[in-house]
Protein backbone atom coordinates (compact mmCIF):
# COMPACT_ATOMS: atom_id res chain seq x y z
CA UNK A 1 0.00 0.00 0.00
CA UNK A 2 1.86 3.18 1.16
CA UNK A 3 5.61 1.91 0.37
CA UNK A 4 4.41 1.45 -3.00
CA UNK A 5 2.73 4.79 -3.03
CA UNK A 6 6.07 6.60 -1.66
CA UNK A 7 7.95 4.54 -3.75
CA UNK A 8 6.07 5.43 -7.31
CA UNK A 9 6.03 9.05 -6.19
CA UNK A 10 9.79 9.04 -5.62
CA UNK A 11 10.51 7.60 -8.80
CA UNK A 12 8.20 9.80 -10.90
CA UNK A 13 9.85 13.32 -9.12
CA UNK A 14 13.30 11.53 -9.47
CA UNK A 15 13.60 11.52 -5.24
CA UNK A 16 17.39 10.46 -4.81
CA UNK A 17 18.62 9.28 -1.35
CA UNK A 18 16.53 7.23 1.58
CA UNK A 19 12.79 7.19 1.30
CA UNK A 20 11.74 4.79 4.46
CA UNK A 21 11.32 7.50 6.67
CA UNK A 22 8.86 9.26 4.25
CA UNK A 23 6.92 5.86 3.86
CA UNK A 24 7.06 5.27 7.50
CA UNK A 25 4.87 8.29 8.49
CA UNK A 26 2.04 7.04 6.43
CA UNK A 27 2.51 3.47 8.13
CA UNK A 28 4.78 2.24 10.87
CA UNK A 29 5.65 -0.43 8.59
CA UNK A 30 5.44 0.81 5.45
CA UNK A 31 9.36 1.95 5.67
CA UNK A 32 10.96 -1.89 5.42
CA UNK A 33 8.98 -2.49 2.16
CA UNK A 34 10.84 0.00 0.97
CA UNK A 35 13.44 -2.96 0.12
CA UNK A 36 14.25 -6.08 -0.74
CA UNK A 37 15.60 -9.01 1.39
CA UNK A 38 15.73 -8.82 5.06
CA UNK A 39 15.53 -5.11 6.76
CA UNK A 40 15.69 -3.49 10.35
CA UNK A 41 13.22 -1.13 11.09
CA UNK A 42 15.77 1.54 13.24
CA UNK A 43 13.39 3.16 15.88
CA UNK A 44 15.73 6.16 15.76
CA UNK A 45 15.66 9.40 18.72
CA UNK A 46 13.95 12.29 17.52
CA UNK A 47 11.23 13.11 19.29
CA UNK A 48 9.25 14.08 15.51
CA UNK A 49 10.77 10.62 14.45
CA UNK A 50 12.54 11.80 11.69
CA UNK A 51 15.07 9.50 12.13
CA UNK A 52 12.99 6.29 12.60
CA UNK A 53 14.00 4.63 9.23
CA UNK A 54 14.65 1.08 7.36
CA UNK A 55 18.42 -0.13 6.55
CA UNK A 56 18.59 -3.41 4.51
CA UNK A 57 20.98 -5.92 6.27
CA UNK A 58 20.84 -8.30 3.33
CA UNK A 59 19.57 -8.69 -0.23
CA UNK A 60 16.77 -10.88 -1.55
CA UNK A 61 19.61 -13.53 -2.75
CA UNK A 62 21.19 -13.51 0.80
CA UNK A 63 19.09 -16.98 1.85
CA UNK A 64 17.43 -18.55 -1.53
CA UNK A 65 16.28 -21.31 0.16
CA UNK A 66 14.17 -19.65 2.35
CA UNK A 67 10.33 -19.48 2.23
CA UNK A 68 7.80 -17.84 3.97
CA UNK A 69 4.26 -18.56 4.62
CA UNK A 70 2.04 -15.84 5.73
CA UNK A 71 -0.55 -16.87 8.14
CA UNK A 72 -3.82 -14.38 8.85
CA UNK A 73 -4.02 -14.63 12.44
CA UNK A 74 -7.30 -11.95 12.85
CA UNK A 75 -9.10 -9.98 9.77
CA UNK A 76 -10.58 -7.78 13.06
CA UNK A 77 -9.65 -4.37 12.52
CA UNK A 78 -6.10 -3.13 14.44
CA UNK A 79 -7.09 -1.33 18.46
CA UNK A 80 -4.37 0.52 17.53
CA UNK A 81 -3.27 2.81 14.07
CA UNK A 82 -0.02 2.10 12.79
CA UNK A 83 0.60 5.58 12.31
CA UNK A 84 -0.19 6.45 16.03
Amino acid sequence: GYACLVAALGSLYNVEGDISSIARQGSGSACRSMYGGFVRWDMGTRDDGADSCAHQLASESHWPELNALILVASDEKKKVSSTS
